[in-house]
């Protein structure tokens, strides 16, 4: 499992602009979501599958030069009349290893994803997806939908349709209305269970001075729930999706701490053979250790300075 992630921007695909910018904003972001669906309008679909035909070697040169990029490309649901000509394009991307899968709106159903799973077929393994929880029909759902058996790798709550959906006003930070609150959370836990990144929920806006403050408090709650990173569609946002993970992943982790109790635990689990210590007034055991080794692969996985070993017998000074 991902454990820390980052910033996955969206931008539409009939966006030259963007285009133009991805090789120099693809070192600070986990992932690059280039979009079919809302941004794009009915007459211009075409056009957009076009363009992104059109940059293929864009696209195989932003791989090549960052490997760990994820790209994910967002179709139509097949609710609509062009999802049935999304689905060549994407299978050919996919193929190609242009993209690393596909992000897919508004799911509803299982019987939906499965449909997906099946068209999207290229091989043995599935194609990746990144699942967007838009409805409540999708949330009433989300324990069949969150499903690595079928591919399903990312989840994100669509704030801005779900709320639609709701009757509700999306409100500037999403967790400041408990029931959103409590949608998330559910849908972070089943991710955490099968294994499958949250992402917390789509965030919308653009402004940099007068909604700055509502969004990095919405980072905070995103992480506190669980989330490996944010949605964004700006590229001033990265830096801060950035420096809140990685405040996020020391204040969740603090590394000294860590390696002062489990130092502790380990030596003595070496002189009694037991696992429990009482360490700064506090009863230390295998759960430090389980913490220990979460925050080693987080701290790895982020490509921090490399984290030093626990004390053990075998390193001790003679």
């Amino acid at each position: 499992m991902t454990l820390i992630n980052g910033g996955f921007l969206v931008f539409p695909a009939l966006e030259k602009r963007f285009w133009a910018k991805l090789p120099s904003l693809a070192s600070g972001l986990a992932g690059v979501i280039i979009d079919l669906e809302d941004s794009i309008y009915a007459a211009a679909k075409a056009d957009a599958r076009k363009m992104v035909l059109a940059n293929a070697e864009v696209l195989r040169a932003l791989k090549l030069n960052n490997p760990e990029l994820q790209v994910y490309l967002r179709i139509n649901n097949s609710a609509t009349s062009f999802f049935k000509k999304d689905i060549p394009l994407a299978r050919r991307l996919v193929i190609s290893k242009l993209i690393d899968g596909v992000c897919y709106p508004k799911v509803g159903s299982a019987s939906d994803l499965s449909h997906l799973y099946r068209v999207l077929k290229t091989g043995k393994t599935p194609t990746k997806l990144f699942l967007a929880i838009e409805t409540l029909e999708g949330y009433s759902n989300y324990k069949a939908l969150i499903a690595p058996e079928l591919g399903v790798r990312y989840v994100v709550i669509g704030a801005e349709d779900l709320c639609a959906d709701m009757g509700l006003a999306r409100p500037r930070v999403f967790y400041d209305n408990p029931l959103l609150n409590h949608i998330a959370v559910t849908v972070s836990l089943q991710a955490q269970l099968k294994e499958v990144s949250f992402l917390g929920n789509v965030w919308p806006y653009l402004s940099k001075s007068k909604l700055l403050p509502c969004f990095l408090k919405e980072l905070a709650a995103d992480f506190q729930v669980g989330a490996a990173g944010k949605i964004i569609f700006h590229p001033y946002q990265i830096e801060f999706v950035n420096k809140a993970l990685t405040a996020e992943l020391h204040g969740r982790y603090p590394g000294k701490v860590i390696l002062s109790r489990i130092s502790a635990l380990q030596k003595h689990a070496d002189d009694t053979g037991l696992y429990v210590v009482v360490h700064d007034g506090r009863m230390v055991d295998m759960p430090e250790k389980v913490r220990f080794n979460k925050w080693r692969e987080a701290v790895s996985e982020k490509k921090t300075k490399s984290v030093p070993k626990p004390v053990t017998q075998s390193t001790k000074r003679k």
